[in-house]
């Protein structure tokens, strides 16, 4: 198990485990697994998925992809932040990395293996989604993942770890990182809202202008909480 240590004291980080036959909705362990979600997501900003689905030919194939020629994998190009070939930068001269869009569509990645792997995380996130839902009380506003992306309610509940990767040595480290992103404005149920819960954000706003802010603007080089300075009331 990670854990997380402080001055005089050690955290542990949930680690929850989706692989368990007995994870079914109305279960003891359903509902324990709901408050261990919530726990880590409010104290630390994450938690530890354990999941015995593994594709074991996803590093390999993200070797051959990398052995590929540098001009072969500059033309994975993108205008937007974090997306395309990333390398051969001065400030990070042994990193590399190249982020594909829309990994869950086959007819996007063309790659059988990676497109599977993607699909189990997908997977994954509904499942951790609909927990966070059940934990907060609020599981009548669930329908789909689709249909929730445009809400933000955890009103500063829930924020994003500081973290870091370590590495020492001289061999290649390969790793993989799936994100989600929202299109369109995203705004608060009202229901909400009162006077003892008042609007922490200015809503509607644009997830994807955010990180345009996160990359480009000094102020959200300068603050902790870029995202309450790009829209917080």
């Amino acid at each position: 198990m990670d854990s997380i240590v402080g001055e005089n004291h050690s955290h542990k980080i949930p680690v929850i485990d989706f692989s368990n036959k007995e994870l079914k909705p109305g279960s003891h362990v359903w509902s324990s697994t709901c408050e261990e979600i919530r726990h880590g997501l409010e104290e630390y900003g994450c938690f530890v998925v354990k999941y015995n689905y593994y594709e074991t030919q996803i590093f390999s194939q993200s070797k051959d992809l990398f052995d590929l020629p540098v001009e072969t994998k500059m033309k994975n190009v993108s205008e937007e932040p974090f997306r395309g070939y990333l390398g051969k930068k001065p400030q990070i001269p042994l990193y590399e990395g190249l982020a594909i869009n829309k990994v869950t569509s086959l007819e996007e990645i063309k790659n059988d293996i990676v497109h599977s792997y993607a699909k189990q995380l997908a997977l994954l996130e509904e499942m951790a989604t609909i927990l966070v839902f059940e934990s907060y009380g609020v599981q009548k506003h669930w329908k789909t993942v689709e249909a929730v992306r445009n809400y933000v309610w955890s009103n500063d509940r829930i924020r994003a770890c500081y973290h870091q990767v370590k590495f020492s040595g001289d061999g290649e480290r390969y790793s993989m990182g799936m994100f989600t992103f929202t299109d369109g404005e995203i705004e608060v149920p009202q229901e909400f809202v009162d006077e003892e819960h008042p609007l922490l954000y200015n809503y509607p706003f644009d997830s994807r202008k955010y990180i345009q802010f996160y990359v480009t603007a000094d102020e959200a080089k300068k603050t902790k909480n870029p995202i309450k300075a790009f829209f917080g009331v």
